[in-house]
């Protein structure tokens, strides 16, 4: 008997804005592979530069799983 290959796919699941991190972190709390890429950024507040982390794809995250 042969093992069945892995079915996951990965998937784009678009997610409501600014929520991108927390659904990441619920999905792999649950088992699922997640990526969320990001990059660093500055961004200006009151005239001061801010070193921050922000989404490469907002609203967007990737998910590996079985659809079936």
């Amino acid at each position: 008997m042969h093992a069945e290959p892995d079915r996951a796919q990965w998937y784009a699941l678009q997610v409501r804005s600014r929520w991108e991190r927390s659904t990441a972190d619920l999905l792999s709390g649950r088992g699922y592979e997640t990526i969320f890429p990001t990059f660093k950024t500055i961004k200006q507040w009151r005239g001061n530069p801010k070193s921050v982390i922000a989404p490469l794809f907002p609203g967007y995250l990737f998910c590996r799983f079985d659809a079936n």
